[in-house]
């Protein structure tokens, strides 16, 4: 794991079609350029505290398991890196996931090491190697995450994907051509589908 720049990644996110919809002190809303081709799934826990009024087609996880269909997402699609913009500033995502991520040695080692980095939003790459520490920080983010500003992105270079992961118990799949609509419609309707049965 490593910070880049939002500046350096900014311009690869650009091309993929990554754009900014809110930008403010307090927050940054990213998701994708609406095309022919775009589409968006939404996800929630089935503890959202708004659960009982959601459209009843909305499918719904518990929170792990919302946690490991991001971790599956980003397999499924042969991701070799995928980065982390947090929605407020890194200071308050680190003190907001601190307990949860705590005993992870290469998590302490970058909290630690992110002096620079505290009140930006610059991106935090994560190789294959990692993906188990980016579901964990996924996890984190959706339970002890308690406002906006804990939320995440998740995004990568060069594939029009986005996942945004918000506290309340949210997660939206945005993707920018539809092979990779299918792909991710089929993964998550597949693991919906395991979900009943058990």
């Amino acid at each position: 794991m490593e910070f880049v720049s939002f500046a350096e990644i900014w311009p690869s996110l650009r091309t993929s079609g990554v754009e900014e919809v809110k930008r403010s002190d307090q927050e940054l809303r990213l998701s994708l350029a609406e095309s022919s081709q775009s589409s968006s799934i939404e996800l929630a826990a089935i503890d959202h505290p708004t659960a009982p009024a959601l459209p009843a087609d909305l499918i719904q996880f518990d929170r792990k398991r919302l946690a490991e269909l991001v971790e599956g997402i980003v397999h499924k699609l042969h991701l070799t890196e995928v980065s982390v913009i947090p929605i407020g500033h890194w200071r308050q995502l680190f003190e907001a996931v601190a307990q949860g991520m705590g005993s992870i040695e290469k998590w302490r080692a970058i909290d630690s090491a992110a002096i620079v980095e505290l009140n930006t939003r610059d991106a935090l790459t994560f190789a294959p190697a990692d993906f188990q520490i980016l579901r964990q920080l996924v996890y984190c983010v959706l339970t002890a995450g308690s406002e906006t500003v804990h939320g995440i992105a998740l995004v990568t270079t060069g594939s029009a994907l986005l996942i945004e992961v918000l506290p309340v118990g949210e997660v939206v799949v945005y993707t920018g051509r539809t092979d990779l609509q299918r792909v991710v419609a089929d993964f998550v309707a597949h693991a919906h589908a395991l979900a009943n049965q058990r």
